[in-house]
């Protein structure tokens, strides 16, 4: 209740700031009351139906073999594949799944390798950052791809050796991923091959849309700026600190920055809202009823279908899924819920606060 109080408390300090630079005046408790509407319609059953069970059996795939340190990569790649655009026709679909597991294995590599080099890490979070928060300027898929890519970054720049190395991680990801995209294409060409065709309409190039972005001042660039700068932050907090989980502080704000103001003090008190029933959720189950290996893979698959099936209808609910997933997949890894309580919740405190300040500072540097 504590870090509650204390994230309200700074948000309604700003308040007469938001009424500046926001059309509509909305408090923080408007906000947060908005967190428990559920847009019904937007409620998604197939998808993440299927997504859950193929993430059930990868991880205890991984407990079979005898190695279940592969579920994080493994998992985490099939999970975020199928994030990517759950909305989206299966022609449509597909090819969304295959760059954003591209992406999620860049962002996985680069993070495990900048996590061995000391303090130089710091200016290889500030570039991949930018690089990711700049990503929007080729459309919502490029946005919510670096979104993604930034997200494994973090995990794995903030993530202990395993006992394997970086490279099987960047492997795991993008065969997680692969699975998925396979499972998605062979049951389109089963029900319908004709599904399988791209829906979409003529489009510009990448790389059109790339200089067409920087062509003028654009709000993803000063995004990609305000990002890398609250990213390096997190990250050199989490190295002073030395809690368990380095990676929930930079993880977090990855998550909840948005390229607009309103998006990312939305998105915060979504995120800490989700993220407190999350780690609720997962401590009466994992530590509630002491499960263990294959009833963690079960609790994992349920955190991806919950996550993919409420990405649009509720993100409050979406969270409790993320959280749910990456909680259970380290309790995999034989670590305790409970003894980290304590630390995931400042943590993610910790990650909001850098969030909205990041946001606060631009936009009086701007006015």
């Amino acid at each position: 209740m504590c870090g509650v109080s204390t994230l309200l408390a700074f948000l309604q300090n700003y308040s007469d700031l938001w009424c500046h630079h926001v059309a509509v005046n909305v408090s923080a408790r408007e906000m947060l009351v908005g967190t428990t509407r559920v847009h019904r319609s937007r409620v998604y059953r197939t998808r993440p139906i299927r997504a859950a069970i193929l993430c059930t059996i990868l991880g205890m795939a991984t407990i079979l073999v005898g190695n279940p340190s592969l579920a994080i990569p493994l998992v985490v790649g099939a999970f975020f594949a199928g994030l990517c655009d759950t909305a989206e026709p299966v022609g449509d679909h597909w090819r969304s799944m295959s760059w954003t597991t591209m992406w999620l294995t860049v962002g996985t590599v680069l993070g495990g390798l900048s996590s061995n080099i000391g303090y130089f890490e710091l200016f290889t979070v500030a570039g991949f950052a930018f690089c990711c928060g700049i990503a929007g300027v080729v459309g919502q898929r490029g946005a919510l791809n670096g979104m993604l890519a930034l997200v494994m970054f973090s995990i794995f720049a903030g993530t202990p050796a395993r006992g394997h190395s970086i490279a099987i991680d960047g492997m795991f990801v993008a065969l997680g991923g692969a699975i998925h995209l396979i499972v998605v294409v062979a049951a389109s060409f089963i029900v319908d091959r004709s599904k399988l065709q791209s829906n979409a309409g003529p489009t510009s190039s990448f790389w059109v849309r790339l200089r067409s972005g920087f062509s003028r001042p654009h709000h993803f660039l000063r995004h990609g700026l305000r990002l890398a700068l609250a990213m390096v932050i997190a990250t050199a907090l989490s190295d002073v600190l030395e809690w368990p989980h380095e990676y929930w502080i930079p993880m977090t704000v990855a998550w909840v920055s948005r390229p607009d103001f309103t998006g990312t003090t939305t998105r915060i008190i979504e995120r800490f809202a989700g993220t407190v029933l999350g780690i609720a959720a997962a401590l009466l189950f994992i530590d509630g009823f002491a499960l263990h290996d294959y009833w963690l893979c079960v609790v994992a698959g349920a955190g991806v279908g919950l996550c993919l099936a409420f990405v649009r209808a509720n993100y409050s609910i979406s969270v409790i899924g993320v959280t749910l997933v990456i909680i259970s997949l380290f309790a995999l890894q034989g670590e305790s819920v409970g003894e980290t309580l304590a630390y995931r919740l400042a943590a993610t405190t910790l990650a909001c606060v850098i969030a909205a300040l990041a946001s606060v500072i631009w936009m009086r540097s701007t006015a």
